[in-house]
C-alpha cells in the first residue's frame, strides 16, 4: 500500500493544521470495526488514514473540485475502502448509516440531530463546533445502548466553518 507524502498536500493543509487534525482523529477513536463517516474530504489525505483504522470510509466534500481530487489521489494510491461523493455534509449519508464514527472537519453552530441519529449504538462522533474562530471547540458525542446521547468537550480550537442545511450560510 502506498503512503500519503506531504507533497499532495503542501498547498492545501499546513503541518500544525496536520497536528489538529491527528488530535481530532484521536478522540474519535483508536480502532473502528465499522464504517466511518467522514465530513469534509479536502484532497483526502484524512480518509486515507481513516481507511487504515476502519472497514470503510464514506466521505462528503462540498467543493467538488476538492472531491474530484481526492477520488483521482485515493484512487492512483490504491484505497480501495474509501467513497467520495459530493454533497451537504450537514446532512450526513443516511443511506450509509449507521456509522461507528462520525468526524467532521469543519465548525457548525451546533453537532447537527441528524448526524447525531446516523451514530450507531455506541458510536463516536467528533466535531468542531461553534462561531468561526470564535471559541471553537471540539466535542465528541457518544451515542448509548439506549439510544441516548452524552456530548462532551474534548479541546478549544479554530476550525473553518462548516456551511449546509444544519451549519452555517454561505
Amino acid at each position: 500500500m502506498k503512503t500519503f507524502g506531504d507533497h499532495l498536500f503542501d498547498t492545501a493543509m499546513s503541518a500544525a493544521e496536520r497536528g489538529a487534525l491527528g488530535m481530532h482523529r484521536g478522540n474519535l477513536v483508536s480502532r473502528v470495526t465499522g464504517a466511518v463517516l467522514e465530513i469534509g474530504t479536502g484532497h483526502g489525505y484524512q480518509a486515507a488514514v481513516l481507511s487504515r483504522i476502519a472497514s470503510h470510509v464514506y466521505t462528503v466534500e462540498s467543493v467538488p473540485e476538492l472531491a474530484e481530487q481526492a477520488k483521482r489521489n485515493l484512487r492512483e494510491l490504491g484505497y480501495d475502502n474509501i467513497t467520495v461523493r459530493v454533497g451537504d455534509g450537514t446532512q450526513g449519508w443516511p443511506e450509509e448509516a449507521p456509522f461507528n464514527g462520525i468526524l467532521a472537519t469543519a465548525s457548525g453552530p451546533s453537532v447537527p440531530e441528524v448526524l447525531k441519529e446516523q451514530l450507531a449504538s455506541g458510536g463516536r462522533l467528533v466535531m468542531p463546533i461553534g462561531a468561526y474562530r470564535l471559541g471553537q471547540q471540539i466535542v465528541r458525542v457518544i451515542r448509548g445502548a439506549d439510544g441516548s446521547f452524552h456530548q462532551e468537550k474534548m479541546l478549544d480550537v479554530a476550525f473553518v466553518p462548516l456551511v449546509g442545511k444544519y451549519g452555517w450560510e454561505k
